[in-house]
């Protein structure tokens, strides 16, 4: 196991980030966007958390603490609303094929919901949990929970495989699932963990790169795997090499916390999203912001590409905010 702090930028990553930077000044892939809202959804009764695709992307899951909506995303119409937790909906993910949605609650419950007729087939007792993502096409179910840990659950037979846990505890807000078994974690504490699934291993922690508090709010790794991508609560976002766990850049975003963060399918754009209600779009080639845009002043908690790149989806809502929270469908113009 090691650790590293931020300031420690590795020689390739040195030099991968003078290429980029040349990249944009040379104007590839830098062409200014702007962000116009093709539909203002509208509904839920907070904060919306999670914004989720299906796989064939025409079902859009939003989770807020009202209970998770279903929409067509070619209609805008809702579909369905699923009930069944008792508590805030915080993460929800569709697996690779698309036929079953798992969403993670407050309640101390991970549900997963079949698509055919949206009925609820298996309630996991996580433990309040925060994020769950599928992954190994499908073989498993990974939970990031309240206490710090990493629950691995086998969906053939809905048995908990494995935990992985450090001994720093702090709860796990937000994770991502590589093709090798490797899982990246962000916690509250502000802690990034590398873990390998198949050793059962913590391969590295990235921390102390910050002296302010710094919650990992958002996690997206590049379609490539190579670069990790963080959101941070004190108003950054963070870029990180993954072979040789380095940091890369560390751009300053929104005024205030950076809620959410997602890489674009095509891998040319960043979307980041903040309490302050702005999405900022960054080009990957030079890492310059590109666009910026925002609904009336509520936190932005979570992003959704369609799968050609061509919209965003997020999800806005504030606590003390008497309106309901919005789901939003941007055209990148």
């Amino acid at each position: 196991m090691r650790y590293r702090g931020s300031y420690s930028l590795g020689i390739r990553s040195l030099l991968f980030m003078a290429l980029m930077l040349l990249m944009g000044i040379h104007g590839a892939g830098s062409s200014f966007k702007t962000l116009e809202i093709q539909n203002n959804l509208g509904k839920g009764k907070g904060p919306v958390y999670s914004v989720c695709l299906s796989e064939e992307g025409n079902l859009l899951a939003t989770a807020d603490y009202g209970g998770i909506y279903i929409w067509n995303t070619e209609t805008f119409k809702e579909i369905i609303r699923l009930e069944g937790h008792s508590d805030y909906v915080w993460g929800i993910s569709w697996n690779k094929d698309g036929d079953y949605l798992a969403s993670a609650g407050q309640d101390g419950r991970v549900i997963i919901w079949k698509k055919k007729d949206f009925s609820m087939v298996e309630s996991l007792y996580t433990g309040w949990a925060f994020c769950t993502e599928w992954f190994s096409d499908d073989k498993y179910l990974a939970v990031g929970n309240y206490f710090g840990e990493i629950q691995i659950w086998d969906t053939s037979n809905w048995e908990k495989k494995q935990i992985l846990k450090n001994h720093v505890e702090s709860p796990v807000i937000c994770i991502t699932c590589f093709d090798d078994g490797k899982i990246a974690a962000g916690k509250l504490n502000g802690d990034i963990e590398i873990w390998d699934t198949l050793d059962n291993k913590l391969i590295f922690s990235f921390n102390g790169y910050s002296d302010q508090r710094c919650d990992v709010n958002g996690i997206s790794c590049s379609p490539d795997g190579a670069i990790l991508a963080t959101a941070h609560q004190d108003s950054h976002i963070r870029l990180w090499n993954m072979e040789e766990y380095s940091l890369i850049i560390s751009l300053k975003t929104n005024s205030g916390w950076v809620r959410g963060i997602k890489w674009s399918p095509d891998g040319k754009y960043l979307a980041s999203a903040g309490q302050d209600g702005k999405i900022l779009l960054w080009s990957t080639a030079g890492y310059e912001k590109i666009s910026e845009s925002q609904k009336l002043s509520l936190p932005v908690w979570s992003l959704q590409w369609s799968k050609d790149a061509d919209k965003l989806f997020s999800g806005s809502g504030a606590y003390d905010y008497p309106h309901t929270g919005f789901s939003i469908i941007w055209k990148i113009m």
